[in-house]
């Protein structure tokens, strides 16, 4: 009797360690949970085309799918050709000749891109003519003057180069270089052209 009491203790506790250490096939690291979180880093704005002389303020976002940081002053930026442009530290580009860059950002180990172009300026302008209301005698002639205005500020003297015409020339004429001559009384209308600009 006591060796059969042996004997049936050592299966039990054979049986409980057996069933303590078993399990097997599974990750032994309980923290391990198998996703693998991937971020991304963005620039905006992505294409853009400024002005030789102007700034753009980039902005880098970096994603990890469920949220979104600004890291505009966390990333490394570059140009690839500072003769056109620079960059500072806070991502503001200033453009300061004519050309195609690349504006890049880098943050651990994410690199990203994006294409400034640096064109000229378009300049606006007009055609003004001075006095712009005359009165004169028979008889009597006063110069005109033709002004090209742009949205700059600058002023340009193009009397001499531009195309005067006069709708009535029985009542006055006018010369190639914006001296009208009165004729007869009446009104007319006076007119200066110059690069396709009328005024």
């Amino acid at each position: 009797m006591k060796l059969v009491k042996k004997a049936c203790l050592f299966i039990i506790i054979t049986l409980m360690v057996a069933a303590c250490g078993g399990g097997g096939g599974g990750n032994d690291n309980p923290l391990f949970t198998g996703e693998v979180v991937d971020k991304e880093l963005t620039i905006n704005p992505l294409v853009k085309i400024i002005n030789s002389g102007d700034s753009l303020q980039y902005q880098a976002l970096l994603s990890d799918g469920t949220s979104q940081q600004d890291v505009t002053t966390q990333v490394a930026w570059s140009i690839d050709d500072t003769s056109i442009a620079t960059i500072d530290s806070a991502g503001l580009a200033t453009a300061q000749a004519l050309g195609d860059i690349i504006v890049s950002a880098a943050l651990e180990g994410l690199n990203v891109s994006a294409n400034l172009e640096v064109a000229a300026p378009v300049i606006s302008q007009v055609l003004t003519i001075s006095p712009l209301v005359n009165s004169l005698n028979v008889g009597t002639s006063d110069q005109y003057q033709a002004i090209l205005v742009s949205d700059q500020g600058g002023q340009v003297n193009v009397t001499n180069q531009a195309v005067w015409s006069i709708d009535q020339t029985v009542i006055a004429s006018v010369s190639n270089l914006g001296v009208v001559l009165a004729k007869s009384e009446g009104d007319a209308v006076i007119t200066a052209s110059f690069n396709n600009l009328t005024g």
